[in-house]
């Protein structure tokens, strides 16, 4: 019996990786057609993000030193978030973040990430949350802890741009992933990784060398769990990734 669940689940990895390669083979069919038709060169991406989540960092750790220390609240704060940076330097892996509500959860998992990502020269970092609210709400915090860092992605249903051309040219970056940090949906993150359509599938590849947070992960429904929790098990052993599991309810 243990054989035999041992070769359902390498067949399932199987399936995950052959996924992740059409979705590289996806992409760069499509950006290159799209580069010849339009005359122009192919986009190229640095090879190294480390100085990018240094610059970032460095943001951000100057934000956190003005915040004050004077309450039994403030210093908790502090020592979350301190914990959650002195735990970058260990290796890629699944990590837990159980912190209440009003400690600081989703600027200390920031500071984790980054801190991560600088350490591990890793590609990315995703904000998975399952409420459009939530979203809205961090995207905020972490626009203002960066300083609008123009690398900042959303992509969930909450996004509606009244000009045209920025709603295209948002829309095209959403279908890609294209950018250093990108916030986005429990719905949206099972669709990349298991939904039939390519458009779906073609971003699948971008999640590799990533630093993901999922962030309130009690609320993913009963029927997903086994799902979700294969996916990040491919994720992290097969594609370098590093994954926090986030919530405030004990």
């Amino acid at each position: 019996a243990d054989d035999n669940e041992a070769d359902r689940e390498t067949a399932f990895y199987i399936g995950l990786l052959a996924r992740m390669l059409l979705s590289a083979v996806i992409e760069g069919d499509r950006t290159d057609t799209a580069a010849f038709m339009d005359g122009i060169e192919p986009p190229v991406f640095p090879e190294d993000m480390r100085p990018i989540w240094t610059e970032r960092l460095a943001f951000m750790e100057k934000k956190l030193a003005a915040f004050p220390r004077k309450t039994p609240i403030d210093l908790a704060r502090h020592t979350i978030s301190d914990t959650c940076a002195a735990g970058a330097a260990r290796p890629g892996g699944v990590y837990r973040l159980n912190v209440p509500t009003g400690g600081g959860k989703t600027l200390a998992s920031l500071r984790f990430a980054l801190e991560h990502a600088r350490m591990h020269d890793m590609r990315r970092i995703f904000y998975v949350i399952p409420f459009n609210t939530i979203l809205d709400q961090n995207a905020g915090a972490l626009r203002d802890a960066l300083q609008n860092y123009e690398g900042i992605l959303e992509h969930h249903s909450n996004v509606v741009m009244d000009d045209e051309a920025e709603q295209s040219a948002h829309t095209r970056l959403a279908e890609r992933w294209d950018s250093d940090i990108i916030l986005t949906s429990f719905v949206h993150f099972m669709n990349t990784l298991y939904r039939k359509e390519n458009t779906d599938a073609r971003r699948m590849h971008r999640l590799q060398r990533s630093v993901i947070i999922f962030d309130e992960v009690q609320a993913i429904p009963q029927n997903c769990i086994r799902l979700f929790e294969r996916a990040v098990q491919f994720l992290v052993r097969g594609l370098g990734c590093t994954a926090v599991l986030c919530t405030a309810t004990q």
